[in-house]
């Protein structure tokens, strides 16, 4: 079985994992492209493109240094990418019978090399929202919501829209999650054949689990933004400073910009000398490791129909894992959270500075439910195993695709 697989990040869910899995398989070859997403760029525009056939990887590099503005950055990142994608897709010389493809951007590609594809797989992990509530923001950054700003970032939004329209004229579509099938058919998409697995695997025997952490600190990974919990996480650190004047947050990730941000943030609310930014850390083994020596996890998504993570399955909670730490989730929103109240493998609060605090201080201060956590996280985790989700992935997939 021959396999290509689409994606914007190497060394990302799913397929970090989903290559080991498939690297240890008999009779199955797996080719990359990398088609990357936009990242800001104060230097102007530069993405580099990638294909690996056969184990034969190529490049191709386009750069622009004299574009600044955020909005037009995305149309000439766009064209990068096209030019990205036609450059290296005449090293495609055989047949593929599966293609998977993630963002809707790439997916749609794969249209454009339909006749190498038996088998065209939309991986569908995120919801499409509405153009008409941009109230947070969906493409441009922090400081940046000037009145032609909002009109780019409306005509991406129904560029996008387009671009999804595409991509779900692929043969099937693998939903990471009920929720985003389901939002998803509400709102007009409806695929050919859709299939709904976890998109996250985790290397179980891996599980850093540590006991008796002695300190308090507690950790947060991921973007930095108000849907992603930051900022209210920010605003109970000032109550449990007053209780516990040894805690500290350490926050790992977020771009310069939003760094910048959040620590001027802090300052402003009298709480900087108790976190501690690390700001993107490339190496995953590394941020893994600091997590590891933390006492628990935050996963806080603020409430609201066009909040992603709400329906996603959320990548820090896997980090959390991955490094044994209990975790604290807000309640209504990603399904995991659900698992998290049935394993014991944290605590579900609402999303309030007061429940979110408490929950803090009981994880912190009761040793034995923190360890209880701990051990619970061994049973949960489990079953995001990478070899378990990816064999049923694969499995699912060859139904489908022979109904």
């Amino acid at each position: 079985m021959n396999i290509l697989y689409i994606a914007s990040i190497e060394g990302t869910p799913p397929l970090n994992y989903f290559q080991k899995f498939i690297y240890q398989k008999e009779g199955v070859d797996l080719d990359i492209m990398i088609l990357p997403t936009y990242k800001r760029n104060f230097d102007g525009v530069e993405v580099e493109s990638m294909i690996n056939i056969d184990s034969k990887v190529n490049y191709k590099t386009f750069k622009c240094r004299f574009i600044h503005n955020q909005g037009l950055q995305y149309f000439v990142h766009y064209i990068f990418v096209l030019l990205g994608f036609f450059s290296l897709s005449k090293y495609i010389k055989k047949d593929f019978d599966i293609c998977i493809a993630e963002p809707s951007f790439n997916a749609a590609m794969m249209f454009f090399i339909k006749s190498k594809i038996k088998t065209k797989v939309f991986m569908n992990g995120d919801i499409f929202i509405s153009a008409n509530n941009l109230a947070e923001g969906q493409f441009i950054q922090l400081g940046q919501r000037s009145v032609s700003s909002k009109l780019i970032e409306k005509f991406l939004l129904f560029f996008q829209r387009y671009i999804k329209k595409i991509a779900y004229k692929s043969d099937l579509v693998w939903y990471t999650s009920k929720k985003v099938y389901q939002y998803e058919k509400y709102h007009g998409y409806i695929p050919k054949k859709y299939i709904i697995r976890p998109g996250a695997g985790i290397d179980y025997d891996s599980i850093s689990l540590k006991h008796n952490i002695s300190n308090n600190v507690i950790g947060f990974i991921g973007r930095l933004d108000e849907n992603a919990g930051i900022d209210i996480i920010l605003n109970c650190m000032e109550i449990l400073i007053n209780k516990m004047p040894d805690i500290e947050l350490a926050v790992i990730g977020g771009s310069e910009e939003q760094v910048q941000y959040y620590q001027q943030y802090a300052e402003k609310i009298g709480v900087s000398d108790n976190v501690r930014f690390y700001g993107f850390i490339p190496s995953k083994k590394q941020a893994l490791e600091l997590l590891s020596e933390m006492k628990l996890g935050l996963a806080l998504y603020k409430p609201g129909e066009n909040n992603v993570s709400n329906y996603t399955q959320p990548g820090k909670v896997f980090d959390y894992f991955m490094a044994g730490l209990p975790i604290i989730i807000s309640k209504d929103g990603p399904e995991i959270s659900n698992e998290i109240a049935k394993f014991g493998s944290g605590l579900v609060v609402e999303y309030n500075i007061k429940s979110i605090s408490e929950a803090i201080i009981k994880l912190l201060n009761n040793n034995k439910l923190n360890q209880n956590a701990r051990i619970a996280i061994l049973d949960h985790a489990k079953h995001y195993s990478y070899n378990e989700v990816f064999s049923n992935l694969l499995e699912s997939i060859e139904k489908k695709k022979n109904i």
